[in-house]
């Protein structure tokens, strides 16, 4: 839903400029600023608008709808009605503008803010709940400003650039010529996507990870399209792997937290005579997936597979063996704290 209300935010603004679009240049405005979407999706987004705001106007010339504002409306304060769900998304979106302040786009951020507020006064989403679980342990980007700076540039202007990569495992840099795609978080991260034209594969990057950052002037290859939505289904969280079906069975007394939530588009869930869950997904089993399951702890049993099964075995026992469990066990009997 935010990023719906993000396309008509922006829809809106084109128009209250005076812009005059068919129906094909709606597709490819919203297409070059929010990457792939299909034409079906840009045209709800019109019948939207167009409920929304009355004033936007559509005349049929020929096989094409031209949409535009009048110009005596335009200057007039009508503003878009919107139900209860884009508001929500609305005050969610100034929330999350909010954390950007003393960063290198604040001015942007506010300016956009305030056009915003007049869709959602007040503030009824507080910019600290986004990040109210401090469990995850969230990265510090106070000193990633030019960074994120040159991959937002990156971004938007479709510039290749080739990055310094350090990969905490190897704990070298590695040199990777990159176009980027979009930002996201996960875990308290900030992340990219960038292609990679040498192996022809979408990657994410951690911001965090990048040592430095130069633009490729005369770099040139083709780029191949890009939906984030498309993208992320092959993924649980980060890292991508091998596509395997796994089915989990959710104790009786855990599933309320489990019921009604969706972990993956993949997700199937079925509730079983016996009280307990059933959740089919099919996902890489890579650490962040494995993570997620350990996290759960004796809530969750793996039916399928069965390595991964054993995985989840070796590494409670690993875990165990950091402990002298005889030492702890006198300690207990003995009182001790």
């Amino acid at each position: 839903m935010a990023d719906q209300v993000q396309r008509l935010v922006f829809l809106l603004k084109k128009f209250q400029t005076g812009h005059k679009f068919t129906t094909t240049e709606v597709y490819d405005l919203i297409c070059k600023e929010f990457g792939e979407h299909s034409l079906r999706t840009v045209q709800r987004d019109m019948l939207l608008l167009k409920d929304s705001e009355p004033a936007l106007t559509s005349i049929k010339i020929g096989k094409e709808n031209f949409w535009f504002i009048p110009k005596d409306i335009r200057n007039t304060d009508a503003l878009m009605r919107i139900n209860s769900n884009e508001m929500l998304s609305f005050y969610i979106l100034k929330a999350h503008l909010k954390t950007f302040t003393g960063t290198v786009i604040e001015d942007d951020v506010i300016r956009l803010a305030d056009k915003i507020e007049k869709y959602a006064p007040d503030d009824v989403y507080p910019p600290d709940s986004i990040f109210w679980d401090q469990n995850i342990g969230y990265f510090d980007y106070s000193h990633y400003d030019s960074y994120i700076q040159d991959i937002i540039k990156a971004i938007t202007e479709t510039r290749w650039i080739a990055i310094d990569y350090n990969t905490s495992n190897k704990g070298v840099a590695n040199r990777i010529i990159v176009c980027l795609r979009c930002l996201f978080t996960y875990s308290g991260a900030l992340y990219t996507v960038g292609y990679v034209p040498k192996h022809d594969v979408h990657i994410a990057l951690a911001v965090h990870n990048i040592d430095s950052i130069e633009f490729m002037e005369d770099y040139q290859t083709a780029l191949p399209p890009f939906d984030f939505k498309d993208w992320t289904k092959n993924r649980f969280g980060v890292f991508y792997g091998d596509i395997r079906k796994v089915v989990l069975s959710i104790k009786k007394e855990y599933k309320h937290y489990f019921t009604n939530r969706r972990w993956h588009q993949s997700q199937t869930t079925t509730e079983e005579k016996d009280g307990t869950l059933t959740i089919e997904m099919k996902v890489p089993i890579g650490p962040d997936f494995i993570s997620w399951i350990m996290g759960w702890g004796s809530a969750i049993v793996v039916k399928k597979p069965m390595d991964l099964a054993k995985q989840l075995i070796k590494n409670h026992e690993d875990a165990i063996a950091n402990y002298d469990i005889d030492k702890i066990s006198d300690r207990i009997h003995g009182g001790a704290e």
